[in-house]
């Protein structure tokens, strides 16, 4: 198999060429798209770059690279995921003076890139926190479905105390340090929160529908009101929203964490495929 490797800047092209592979597998892709269509949202790429590997004038694979916060992520089709495709976005990569950034991709793709990368870059490839991509299931999850707790939007008066939840999941979390408040405002209008007796007790998020599917994250309980089921009854509350609006429902799930895979499953989630971050390090 013959493949090329074109650089590309604008999200609205990318979407362009790229839209019948996301729609063929938009839950696998979840990680790419979700960004992507954030971007042409806003008509700034924002930093964004896209290598996309074509065969025969098909796209096969992409990964997107954010320059600024120096990270990656790589999709390549299922169908097509020969090595062949995989190498050749490493070396693009590499080749743009954009190698050795930080990664997510499924495993196996994530393994292979991050192995050719290390070796043209002679470094060490370093491979992180293994996560579960789920996809909900209607049918298995009708009865969570029917006893969905209501959830409300955060709006602008809950921006104040909601920083301290995103610092607080952040610790738990990625421990990356942020500045909070420009993170809760992105999230408005996609950020929902459980409340009993009018406190809130729970949050949610969810991406921007990309191709028909919205992912679920930053999805937190304050310590203090753990321990009684509302991690469970946000998430499925957020669920019922997502399917409100037309949408299909996905999210990651932290294979070492013993509480939060079994919950997913319960509540009618089901795996696609596992996922693992990778880092560089000099030998």
């Amino acid at each position: 198999m013959d493949v090329t490797v074109r650089w590309l800047d604008d999200p609205e092209n990318v979407i362009e060429r790229c839209g019948p592979m996301f729609a063929a597998q938009p839950v696998e892709a979840t990680t790419v798209a979700a960004a992507l269509v954030q971007r042409a949202a806003v008509g700034a790429a924002d930093g964004y770059r896209w290598a996309v590997v074509e065969s025969d004038g098909r796209p096969v694979g992409v990964v997107s690279v954010d320059v600024p916060t120096r990270r990656s992520a790589v999709f390549v089709a299922a169908s097509d995921s020969d090595r062949l495709v995989v190498d050749a976005l490493a070396d693009a990569v590499v080749d743009a003076g954009l190698g050795g950034l930080p990664l997510s991709a499924e495993m196996r793709v994530g393994a292979a890139y991050a192995a050719r990368q290390a070796v043209a870059l002679g470094v060490g490839a370093i491979g992180g926190v293994s996560i579960q991509l789920q996809r909900f299931d209607p049918t298995a999850g009708a009865e969570a479905l029917e006893s969905a707790p209501e959830v409300r939007l955060a709006s602008e008066g809950d921006v104040g105390w909601l920083c301290d939840w995103f610092v607080g999941f952040d610790r738990e979390t990625f421990d990356q340090g942020f500045d909070p408040e420009p993170a809760v405002r992105s999230k408005l209008g996609a950020l929902w929160l459980l409340e009993v007796d009018g406190a809130p007790v729970s949050m949610a998020a969810a991406s921007p529908a990309a191709f028909g599917v919205r992912r679920l994250h930053a999805v937190y309980t304050p310590p203090a009101a753990r321990g009684r089921g509302f991690g469970s009854a946000v998430t499925i509350g957020v669920v019922r929203e997502v399917l409100g609006g037309g949408d299909r429902a996905a999210l990651f799930a932290d294979l070492a964490n013993p509480i939060t895979v079994p919950m997913y499953q319960r509540l009618g989630f089901e795996p696609v495929a596992e996922h693992q971050n990778w880092t560089f390090d000099q030998r």
